[in-house]
């Protein structure tokens, strides 16, 4: 494995800005009425860790519900029929891997305990069962004896060294299905630069807080042109997650260190489209949707999110159909209202006449009686006229779906 260094504070105190040590939060950072305020938004509440590291309330938490996870086998399924495989990182909370930097007080004030950490495991065992591989990566950080770096100690992004393991894992998973892969020589091309990083635990701190800490630095890894190296058959392996593998930095600097990791080690092109402060859904939604994908699906997509984005059942009844595409023969309406008369598990197609919306509301009638939905898709992910929806659970017989005249096109129906 390729070697990266991070390069951890030392306790000092220079121009006075602090650069490490235990650090204690000022009451006003702790507030969260004062912090939403003025972060025009609800925010996590922050506390003080062992060995200058910090958490967010949310990072105490368990691992979400696993009850949306019955849709990722039809995901799983709609990109199978593409020839496309699934893999999915689904990120641990911070906290899941240094639960001993966590102090006793916080971690009995947020009942934060071994049953919170063996979510993480529940989670993403699941997960694999449904034949969708996702690397444990509380235990790959534990075996790697990396589990004090994988994370920065102010910022809730991986660090180049997590970004590394977790690339080098994947690429082993990638080389046993013996897929032949567009062979390229990158080691050439990646480069490392030494990055101030700006985290977000302690922008807040340095807010409302006295001494200001000094920022982290790593090395964060690039490959030249990477827009240059895509074949014109497509891309082979696409990265769709969040700002964990795509974000612009305080210096203007992009960080994409994992997709730049799995191109080096894979050897051919990573094609990157994750979208920051996207969640879950806007990166991989947005690929579904755009004209490489439907024209030259690549063979591996892999899909990253964290636990306090992860994927919502209403995105996922977007998602789905998505990956599925405009059908042969759908039944169309070419106005605001289509009768349907069967019970095909199927999906909806609503072509909008403005492609800036992000939200569009339906109503499904059946037996007389009307339910109204609230369709919506994330404000940063790419603008499309069509709006793909899962028929499931929304009108399980026969009924009608309507939209407003102003807005809606059309409605068509694909059955399979």
């Amino acid at each position: 494995m390729r070697k990266i260094f991070f390069v951890f504070a030392m306790a000092a105190l220079s121009n006075g800005r602090l650069q490490a040590s235990d650090v204690s939060i000022c009451p006003q950072a702790q507030d969260q009425a004062i912090v939403s305020k003025s972060n025009k938004s609800i925010q996590p509440i922050l506390n003080a860790g062992i060995g200058a590291r910090m958490f967010y309330s949310w990072d105490l938490n368990p691992m979400p519900s696993t009850q949306t996870l019955t849709y990722f086998d039809p995901l799983k399924k709609a990109l199978k029929s593409k020839g496309v495989e699934l893999i999915i990182i689904s990120l641990p909370q911070r906290s899941y891997l240094t639960p001993d930097m966590i102090p006793k007080e916080i971690a009995l004030k947020y009942n934060f305990n071994a049953g919170t950490i063996a979510s993480y495991d529940k989670y993403i065992a699941e997960i694999n069962n449904l034949g969708i591989y996702s690397p444990n990566i509380v235990n790959l950080s534990k075996s790697s004896g990396i589990s004090n770096q994988f994370f920065f100690l102010r910022d809730h992004h991986w660090t180049s060294i997590g970004a590394d393991l977790v690339a080098n894992n994947v690429a082993n998973y990638i080389k046993s299905k013996n897929v032949l892969l567009r062979q390229e020589n990158y080691s050439d091309k990646l480069k490392s630069l030494e990055i101030s990083n700006y985290g977000s635990l302690e922008a807040t701190y340095n807010e409302f807080c006295e001494p200001k800490l000094l920022p982290e630095k790593y090395l964060s890894y690039t490959i030249d042109a990477v827009e240059e190296l895509i074949s014109e058959d497509g891309p082979q392996v696409v990265i769709a997650g969040t700002s964990n593998n795509y974000r612009t930095l305080a210096s203007d600097t992009v960080e994409q260190s994992f997709s730049a990791l799995l191109s080096n080690k894979l050897k051919t092109n990573v094609l990157n489209v994750s979208i920051s402060g996207g969640g879950a859904s806007a990166a991989l939604d947005s690929y579904l949707r755009s004209k490489s994908f439907q024209e030259s699906p690549p063979k591996f997509i892999i899909w990253e999110y964290t636990p306090n984005g992860s994927p919502t059942e209403d995105q996922l009844l977007q998602i789905i159909p998505a990956a599925k595409g405009i059908c042969k023969n759908p039944i169309v309406s070419t106005g605001n209202t289509l009768s349907l008369k069967d019970n095909s598990d199927g999906y909806f197609l609503i072509q909008t006449f403005d492609k800036n919306l992000e939200e569009v509301q339906l109503k499904f009638t059946k037996d007389g009686k009307s339910t109204n939905y609230s369709m919506k898709r994330d404000r940063r992910q790419s603008k499309n006229e069509i709006f793909y929806l899962m028929r499931r659970k929304l009108l399980d017989g026969a009924g009608t779906i309507e939209g407003d005249k102003k807005i809606i096109k059309s409605i068509s129906y694909c059955a399979n």
